[in-house]
């Protein structure tokens, strides 16, 4: 029994404990929708306007989850796209949700590409179904990037298929709750990855700072599965998805080889993440493929590279040297380099050269 002043502990709030509440005076909760690693997202009335709204209710009130799913609605807000989701609002301190942030954005009725994909047959869409999906996709990330801003976790189940007015499909990206400005601090420890494993490129598990052909390469991945059933590289556990990415070649079915699209793709899904092409080649590599010319061109820099220096197709596992090897190598370096920070020696060395063959010019002469 109770002690006389104790208050009765509030009930764990999931999404069934939500359904018909009123958050911030403003929304009321219809059903669920979906939930992921951020939050939950619900089917809402924003009842001063009597319309239908998505609501994304934080899963946790910590400070930088906080932050990060703010900075969720202020890159929605910044940047118009027919492509990517509209925001309409954001609380960060919901009391009705548990003091949690809330995220009002525009109500897509449609299905993500991960179901609809469940909906085919052999889970597979034709080529010319998956240009189509993606081309507004691929708009949507040139304007992104344009304004610095990497998505960070492209993938089927954040791409939502709907029908417009005319009947004729259309996409949205949603959920940028782990996206980040290029500018910004980091916002989480080193060495932390975040994302969808099956979807990241190699460098996002070695560390590397986030760039925008990071979103290149998700999609790179999210395009394969359109067109095979499942992303490029699986397995059992994240540690071989891990291996597979670093060190494996995409395994492109017969029937795709060699065509314009499973070209760019393969691009796109490049080891080395300077050769893949950016969001306006891709574009432009989409519009081409519809018409069945080549995708694009090989990436610039693997031309203007001597042939010895290429990277192959595949990372191969590379024993990184002892610090002490970085040591020697360095030195080496300093030294037997001409022009490489001691000027003076090779000049004194030309000097002594030059006087030694003076001399025995000079005894030649006089013998």
């Amino acid at each position: 029994m109770s002690s006389p002043g104790a208050q009765p502990s509030e009930a764990p709030l999931t999404p069934s404990t939500l359904v018909g509440k009123l958050i911030d005076g403003r929304y009321r909760i219809l059903e669920p929708l979906a939930e992921g690693g951020m939050g939950s997202v619900f089917l809402a009335e924003q009842t001063g306007l009597r319309r239908k709204v998505a609501l994304k209710v934080m899963v946790s009130a910590d400070p930088e989850l906080v932050e990060r799913f703010q900075r969720e609605a202020t890159a929605l807000a910044e940047v118009s796209h027919p492509a990517i989701v509209e925001i309409y609002d954001f609380t960060a301190h919901a009391v009705e949700a548990g003091n949690r942030g809330c995220l009002c954005m525009a109500f897509i009725d449609g299905m993500d590409l991960a179901d609809y994909l469940d909906t085919r047959p052999g889970r597979r869409l034709d080529p010319d179904e998956v240009i189509t999906l993606v081309i507004p996709v691929i708009s949507a990330l040139v304007e992104l990037h344009a304004n610095g801003i990497i998505h960070r976790d492209i993938k089927p189940a954040n791409l939502v298929r709907f029908l417009r007015a005319d009947g004729r499909p259309g996409v949205k990206l949603v959920d940028f709750g782990i996206a980040r400005r290029q500018v910004d601090p980091g916002m989480t420890a080193s060495g932390l990855v975040l994302g969808t494993p099956p979807y990241l490129p190699p460098e996002a598990f070695l560390g590397e700072k986030a760039t925008p052909l990071m979103d290149i390469y998700a999609l790179g991945a999210t395009m394969f599965e359109l067109l095979t059933g499942a992303p490029p590289f699986v397995a059992d556990t994240q540690a071989k998805i891990i291996q597979r990415t670093l060190h494996e070649d995409p395994p492109f079915p017969p029937r795709l080889e060699g065509t314009p699209l499973a070209d760019l793709i393969g691009q796109m899904l490049g080891k080395i993440a300077r050769n893949r092409p950016d969001a306006m080649q891709v574009l432009k590599g989409l519009e081409a493929a519809r018409r069945g010319m080549s995708a694009i061109e090989p990436a610039s820099q693997a031309q203007d590279e001597p042939e010895d220096q290429r990277p192959t197709r595949a990372l191969k596992p590379v024993a990184s040297p002892p610090e002490d090897e970085h040591r020697i190598r360095a030195s080496f370096s300093t030294v037997d380099s001409p022009g490489s920070g001691r000027p003076w020696l090779v000049a004194g060395l030309t000097l002594l050269a030059a006087i030694e063959a003076a001399l025995i010019g000079y005894l030649l002469l006089a013998g």
